[in-house]
């Protein structure tokens, strides 16, 4: 913001809201562009996830062997239905969002997100051994530990976004 001095509380906060306004074309294209960005972070992390360091854990021997037996996992597919939608708020301003769009998509997103326990069947028991993946009869549960992609894409790209939002409304 430029040195004008205002001598009051009101006019200050009116010579802001002037400010910002005159920002609006530039703070909707930095919505989108977070958000566009946000999902390109995320796409490239379930890429990668559990084939290298950067989001762990690492996928298991078992699962080695379940996707050499039957292809790809389901959570390929997260990137086939990652969107961005616009809206505008009560006030007219631009919101772009960040989701999912499909329902199986967003439950393989939260299993990988936040890991699940899953009771083991007598069919997933067939399904498993057919891949020559043999449980233990005592095995109840099978236990899918927690990637944290969705909140590793959003600590990558929110500092690049707060710091270009910080240039918009300083420039």
């Amino acid at each position: 913001m430029s040195k004008l001095k205002v001598k009051n509380n009101l006019g200050n906060l009116k010579y802001q809201i002037k400010y910002i306004k005159s920002k609006e074309k530039e703070l909707q294209d930095w919505s989108i562009e977070s958000a566009n960005n946000f999902i390109s972070e995320y796409s490239r992390l379930i890429s990668i996830q559990g084939r290298s360091g950067e989001v762990p854990p690492p996928l298991s021997p078992a699962t080695h062997k379940i996707q050499k037996t039957f292809g790809k996992p389901d959570g390929s597919g997260i990137r086939d239905y990652l969107e961005v939608s616009y809206n505008k708020d009560n006030r007219g301003n631009l919101i772009a969002t960040a989701y999912i769009n499909d329902s199986k998509a967003q439950m393989i997103a939260s299993v990988q997100e936040y890991g699940a326990l899953i009771p083991v069947t007598e069919k997933m028991r067939g399904k498993l051994a057919f891949a020559g993946i043999f449980l233990r009869s005592d095995t109840k549960y099978i236990r899918i530990p927690a990637r944290y992609a969705w909140k590793k894409a959003y600590n990558n790209t929110i500092k690049e976004s707060k710091r270009k939002l910080k240039d918009i409304l300083n420039s």
